[in-house]
C-alpha cells in the first residue's frame, strides 16, 4: 500500500514538473558519461512486528534514525534529447541503531548499519537541471532484538535473542541534481527502501506460550550528493547564474513519515507509532541575494497530512495505540548557496500541527485521547534549480518535532506522547524576478 503511494506520487511528480521546464536555447554540457560521487544525510527506520500465528493480538513497533553517508557510481545516457537513462550503484551506512521496552518483561530493537542499492534512473534534463525517478534493488545489514528481561513472578529466566540477516528489497524514489561546472553536480535525492518480511522466529521457547514473530521492515533515506562526470561534453565553465530574489508561490507534494513515541510514566512500556500518509499544499515566500552566491530568504506553508496509525500493542493486545495528523504548517528562514542553477539551502523555524494520540483498551466503552493544536520546532534542507524562465523546481527534507506535551490516560497508566514526523516533498514555484537566467543576479 505505501509503495504503491510512493509510485503514484513519483510518477505524478514527474508529470507536473517536466512538461514545465522551458529551458533557454542555451548549449548545455550532456549527462552521458560514467560519473562517481559521494553522498550524506539521514535515515529512518519504521519496523512492524507481528505474532504469524494469531495467537498474540496485534503489533508492536520500532522507529529510528539514524546518519546516512555513502559512495555511488553510474552512468548515463541522453537522448531525443531532454531525456536521461541510466543505471546506479550505490553501498553506504544507514547507523540506525534502536531499542524499546514493550512491557517490563520484553524488549525489542533493530540495528541497520550497511546498505546498498542498484537502480535504474529515468529522467527530464531541463537545462543544466535533471529531474529523475528511480528504481531497483536493495540490501540492508540487519541485526534484530526481541529480549525476555524476566518477570519476578514466574520462575522462567531472562533469555537474549538476536538475530543477523542481509535483508533483500526494493528501492524507489527520485531526485533532482543540477550541474555546477567543471563536470561537478550536485543533487538531493530520497530512497525508500522495503526489504519485506523476515523469517519467523520463536522467542523463549521455555516459556508457557512461546512468542513467535516476524519483522517487517521500511527505511526512508533523505541524501544530499556530488558527483563527478568522466566524458561527455567537457563543462569548464560554471552554468549562468540564476537571479533568486523575489517573492514566489508554488505548490509541493510527497510523503509524510510519523516518528511519534509513547512513554507510560513509570518507564515500564514504550510504543512507538509509524504512520505514513501522502501530503501536499502551497507554499509563499521572498528571497535576497548578497555576493552573488549567497541567498537568504523567508517561507510560509499549509499542507495537508495523511498520517493515520493506531494498533493493537504485542504483547498486551487489547491495549490499542495511534496517532494522527491531518495538517501542518510552517514558518521558516531559508539559507543558501547559488551556484549555477542550483540553490542548496538550510531552513529552519516555527511549525505548527494539528495532533491526536489514542489509548483504547479493546472491548472496553473508554476511549482516551487527546488532540491539540500544537506548535514546535523545524529544521531541514533541499535543493532548488531552475527550469528555465520564472520556474523552478525543489526536493525537501523537513523534521517537524512538536514535543512532549501529550499526556493521555484512561483512569489507569498514563502515557506521555512525543509527536515527530518527518516530510520529503517535491515543489514547483514561480517567482517574480527581474532578470532571466544567464544574466548576473548583481
Amino acid at each position: 500500500m505505501f509503495g504503491t503511494d510512493i509510485r503514484r506520487t513519483l510518477i505524478a511528480g514527474c508529470i507536473v514538473l517536466c512538461p514545465t521546464a522551458a529551458v533557454s536555447a542555451t548549449a548545455y554540457p550532456s549527462w552521458t558519461g560514467f560519473y562517481i560521487g559521494a553522498n550524506a544525510g539521514v535515515g529512518s527506520a519504521q519496523t512492524q512486528g507481528i505474532d504469524p500465528t494469531g495467537f498474540s493480538p496485534g503489533q508492536y513497533s520500532d522507529n529510528g534514525r539514524g546518519r546516512a553517508g555513502g559512495v555511488q557510481a553510474g552512468f548515463n545516457w541522453q537522448f531525443a534529447p531532454n531525456w536521461v537513462a541510466g543505471v546506479e550503484a550505490d553501498i553506504g551506512r544507514l547507523g540506525i541503531d534502536r531499542s524499546t521496552i514493550l512491557t517490563f518483561e520484553y524488549q525489542t530493537g533493530v540495528e541497520a548499519s550497511t546498505y546498498g542499492t542498484l537502480r535504474g534512473r529515468f529522467g527530464y534534463a531541463a537545462g543544466p537541471s535533471l529531474l529523475y525517478v528511480t528504481g531497483g534493488a536493495a540490501f540492508v545489514k540487519l541485526t534484530e532484538q526481541w529480549n525476555y528481561l524476566g518477570n519476578k513472578f514466574v520462575p522462567y529466566p531472562p533469555e537474549p535473542h538476536s538475530s543477523s540477516e542481509t535483508a533483500i528489497g526494493l528501492a524507489l524514489g527520485g531526485g533532482i541534481e543540477a550541474m555546477l561546472g567543471s563536470n561537478w553536480s550536485a543533487r538531493a535525492e530520497y530512497l525508500f527502501i522495503d526489504t519485506g518480511k523476515g523469517a519467523v522466529q520463536t522467542i523463549h521457547a521455555d516459556l508457557p506460550e512461546p512468542i513467535p514473530t516476524q519483522l517487517d521492515h521500511k527505511f526512508h533515506v533523505f541524501r544530499f550528493g556530488v558527483n563527478y562526470m568522466f566524458g561527455g561534453t567537457p563543462s569548464e565553465a560554471a552554468p549562468p547564474p540564476v537571479d533568486w530574489r523575489g517573492a514566489y508561490v508554488g505548490l509541493n507534494a510527497g510523503i509524510g513519515m510519523s516518528l511519534a513515541t509513547g512513554s507510560e510514566l513509570t518507564g515500564e512500556r514504550t510504543v512507538n507509532l509509524n504512520g505514513t500518509g501522502f501530503t501536499g499544499g502551497a507554499q509563499a515566500g521572498y528571497n535576497w541575494q548578497f555576493a552573488r552566491n549567497v541567498v537568504v530568504g523567508v517561507e510560509a506553508d499549509i499542507n495537508g497530512l495523511g498520517i493515520d496509525d493506531g494498533h493493537p500493542q504485542v504483547p498486551i493486545g487489547q491495549l490499542k495505540f495511534g496517532v494522527a495528523h491531518h495538517w501542518y504548517g510552517t514558518a521558516r528562514g531559508r539559507v543558501g548557496y547559488a551556484t549555477g542553477p542550483a540553490l542548496i539551502y538550510a531552513t529552519g523555524g516555527l511549525a505548527y500541527a494539528d495532533a491526536t494520540n489514542l489509548m483504547d483498551f479493546i472491548n472496553s466503552p473508554q476511549v482516551s485521547t487527546q488532540s491539540r493544536r500544537a506548535t514546535g520546532a523545524v529544521f531541514g534542507g533541499g535543493i532548488e534549480t531552475s527550469l528555465g524562465g520564472n520556474w523552478s523546481a525543489k526536493l525537501e527534507y523537513l523534521n517537524v518535532d512538536l514535543g512532549g506535551r501529550s499526556k493521555v490516560s484512561d483512569g489507569g497508566p498514563i502515557y506521555h506522547f512525543d509527536d515527530n514526523f518527518q516530510i520529503v516533498r517535491f515543489g514547483l514555484n514561480y517567482r517574480w524576478s527581474t532578470l532571466a537566467m544567464g544574466a548576473d543576479p548583481l
